[in-house]
């Protein structure tokens, strides 16, 4: 009797194991299919396609940068102007 429960409870404890390991894989797949479903951008055309060569110089200026996670949080950067 008491060979029967550990055995069931080495039983349990795998199954339980390999349910956590099932659920960390479907999460990554529905992870995985939210990157596939996002929005692209549209693919460039020959009218707005920049020369092979471009750029071949210069630099970057930004100002008021504003960043978020979603439309309804808070700014990610500290405004310095």
């Amino acid at each position: 009797m008491t060979l029967k429960f550990k055995l069931t409870g080495v039983c349990i404890l795998s199954f339980d194991s390999d349910f956590h390991d099932l659920k960390v894989d479907v999460t990554s797949l529905e992870r995985i299919q939210g990157y596939i479903d996002i929005e692209h951008e549209p693919k460039p055309t020959e009218v707005g396609k920049p020369p092979a060569a471009w750029p071949t110089a210069g630099g970057l200026h930004v100002e008021k940068l504003s960043a978020r996670y979603s439309a309804v949080s808070n700014s990610l950067f500290l405004e310095s102007y």
